[in-house]
């Protein structure tokens, strides 16, 4: 089976976000268990640096309309590449809420895999903080529309998968969850961890916060330190 990841992710300003993260570990998780050689990347301008060397990358070609070009060359240059390309899947590790972003195609010539990491524009903007910038909007709306198409949808926890069945049109049948793994290399050596926390003169309990400065991560920072 010939399997096409969306490499768009991995771009530059979107590699180290979250969903960077996720498509990196999914393409390095597919090699390790030898299923790289039927992989193939696809995105945008070079190939990324850290692309296992096993893994073909495919440069999608670019409808010139400014801000829309990713998205427009998503919806109509893509569907045509991966025709020519002979791919029996598509994977789309996340969903952007930029309408600049390429999003997710309407119609493709294979079956479509989208990784929905959770339901947090619809359980969470509109309800505890105000709703999201009508541009977002349209975006998330989109996304989700083509999503339907999906053959399968991931999500990565049991609570992400009741708030998309309960606030997204995704059938039961069709939803499944991955947990996110744990590259090795982060996994903690206890012996190094003393030394650091003795080097910074830290004790237990202490909370250690990576995440970004949005109101729904810094409030429920700022909760966790009001009740410590």
């Amino acid at each position: 089976m010939e399997v096409g990841v969306d490499g768009t992710f991995l771009e530059a300003g979107s590699r180290f976000t979250g969903m960077g993260a996720y498509t990196l570990g999914l393409v390095k998780g597919l090699v390790a268990i030898g299923k790289g050689e039927a992989l193939v990347l696809l995105g945008y301008g070079p190939r990324p640096g850290e692309v296992p060397a096993c893994v073909r990358w495919e440069t999608i070609p670019t409808v010139r309309a400014g801000r829309l070009s990713g998205r427009l060359s998503h919806q109509f240059q893509l569907p045509r590449l991966i025709r020519r390309l002979g791919l029996d899947l598509l994977h789309i590790p996340g969903v952007s809420l930029r309408i600049s972003k390429p999003g997710i195609p309407f119609l493709l010539p294979c079956r479509l895999v989208v990784t929905v990491h959770d339901a947090i524009p619809r359980v969470y903007y509109g309800k505890e903080v105000p709703p999201l910038p009508w541009r977002l909007e349209i975006a998330y709306c989109l996304a989700l529309a083509a999503a339907k198409n999906a053959s399968a949808v991931i999500t990565v926890s049991e609570t992400s998968r009741k708030d998309i069945l309960r606030t997204l049109s995704v059938k039961s049948d069709r939803l499944y969850v991955v947990h996110n793994g744990l590259e090795r290399a982060l996994i903690p050596d206890a012996r190094k961890c003393r030394q650091v926390l003795s080097r910074l003169g830290l004790k237990a309990p202490y909370l250690l916060f990576a995440g970004s400065f949005e109101p729904r991560r810094s409030q429920g920072l700022s909760t966790r330190s009001e009740s410590a």
